[in-house]
């Protein structure tokens, strides 16, 4: 360890220590009043320099919303096949055979008439079958 508290330049640390690093960071967040301060703190306690916990912070992110844009684009590449001749029926089959259904960013566009039959149709098949959740993060009013 340096003279300051921190880990010598150039040690190297796991993938499990550095998640960990940046879900410690996640959680203490709402306890200090900026992003920075946290940072600086967070790092001072792991005994790390605090510009290595914000690279890690900023990896993490880019990796959630790669992650984010992958899911959206199939789950568009899954909707585009509602205009496909059978693509509905093909589309219910698929999703009513999961025991669990989690429909997220529910209500965040207005769905179409096409995708309300498709919706209508599928709840009706999973009706005391199989469980369905819907969830959204729609803006609050402050």
């Amino acid at each position: 360890m340096g003279d300051d508290g921190t880990m010598a330049k150039g040690t190297r640390y796991t993938g499990e220590f550095k998640s960990k690093a940046v879900r410690l960071l996640t959680e203490s967040r709402t306890s200090y009043s900026s992003e920075m301060k946290a940072i600086e703190q967070v790092a001072k306690d792991l005994g790390i320099a605090p510009e290595s916990l914000r690279r890690w912070r900023n990896q993490s992110d880019a990796t959630v919303a790669a992650e984010t844009k992958q899911s959206t684009q199939y789950a568009m590449a899954e909707l585009g096949k509602l205009q496909d001749p059978g693509g509905p029926a093909k589309l219910v089959r698929k999703y009513s055979a999961y025991t669990l259904l989690a429909i997220d960013e529910w209500l965040v566009d207005k769905p179409n008439e096409r995708f309300r039959r498709f919706l209508l149709e599928l709840m009706e098949l999973r009706y005391d079958n199989a469980s369905t959740a819907f969830a959204t993060q729609l803006a609050t009013k402050e």
